[in-house]
């Protein structure tokens, strides 16, 4: 289940162009737009991109860099994933390295900005070339293109980049589509396969009260649960009848009844599952759920949802039958 008011947080170690559409100008909100939480580490400040606009103007950020890892240490803050674009020397090079020793656990990913169509850039040497190959052999993935990837292989660069045949670019398409197919009959055909890859709902409030627990181990804190709500004009989880974590990260509230209107129903039984944190809310347990299903002359395998609110607010939706069945 992903993060779902907390965003996983990307520690992005590039550099910053005044002009031109690349580096942490660009990764910066494309990432937010995704629903990460960037946090920017510029290795150098440029007036300008190095691509035919004359000589930038330069401010080196490794002093800052090494500061500003320190203070984040310091803050306690955990980084789910680290990647590295352009490095224009081994000082920079030195910020990686200590953010990936820093963050062990973090997904390390590595674009070795060295070069393209055939060239290294005036400012990649030898020196240079051999520290990003050492830090690449410590990333979870690497991100080069041609003329990078010949460098680190220790390669000549060329201009001119392998002809392919058509049979080789076919079969990795062939074999994701399969793969899609796949996994999509997998989630309906076998609901815990799916309950596995998807996740389930999970329960953060019930009448008016934070499930702590809960909120533990979704690594949600009370700050981000309040932050939430707001979204949702609600301002108080006194406001809550049942709050739920989705399993697409987002969080749905249902409001208390105001006066002698009824709660709002809660699901007890969706296709075959039981949800047993609503069964105890209502002080049931699985024997009182199958009383009532053959009070309603029904079963768990042939209800397709029930939802209760304590107020004998039933609603029982059977599956319908297969096409030619009698």
């Amino acid at each position: 289940m992903q993060k779902p008011v907390e965003p996983k947080k990307i520690l992005c170690i590039h550099d910053l162009s005044g002009v031109g559409r690349c580096s942490l100008a660009v990764i910066l909100p494309v990432l937010s737009v995704m629903g990460f939480q960037p946090v920017a580490l510029p290795t150098v400040v440029l007036s300008t991109h190095t691509g035919g606009l004359g000589t930038p103007a330069r401010m080196d950020g490794s002093a800052y860099g090494m500061a500003a890892l320190e203070h984040y240490q310091t803050l306690g803050l955990q980084f789910d994933c680290i990647y590295t674009g352009y490095l224009g020397g081994e000082a920079q090079v030195a910020l990686a390295e200590k953010a990936f020793a820093l963050w062990p656990a973090a997904y390390k990913v590595v674009d070795p900005v060295m070069g393209d169509n055939g060239k290294a850039y005036s400012t990649v040497t030898p020196a240079l070339v051999e520290r990003i190959r050492s830090l690449c052999r410590a990333a979870d993935l690497i991100l080069p293109n041609y003329t990078e990837a010949q460098l680190l292989l220790q390669q000549q660069p060329v201009t001119d980049e392998p002809d392919l045949p058509l049979s080789a670019s076919l079969v990795p398409i062939f074999l994701i589509t399969a793969l899609e197919i796949l996994n999509s009959t997998l989630v309906w055909f076998c609901p815990k396969y799916a309950q596995l890859l998807l996740g389930k709902p999970v329960t953060i409030i019930r009448n008016g009260e934070i499930l702590q627990d809960e909120l533990a181990q979704l690594r949600i804190t009370a700050s981000d649960l309040a932050e939430a709500l707001r979204g949702k004009d609600i301002f108080s989880p006194k406001d809550v009848y049942w709050g739920v974590i989705e399993p697409n990260g987002s969080i749905t509230a249902a409001p208390m009844p105001q006066d002698s209107g009824e709660p709002p129903m809660l699901p007890l039984l969706i296709d075959k599952e039981v949800y047993k944190e609503n069964l105890a809310f209502f002080g049931m347990d699985t024997e009182a759920l199958d009383a009532l299903l053959r009070r309603e002359q029904t079963t768990r395998e042939a209800v397709l949802l029930l939802l209760y609110n304590g107020k004998k607010s039933i609603l029982i939706q059977k599956k319908a039958a297969p096409k030619g069945a009698a």
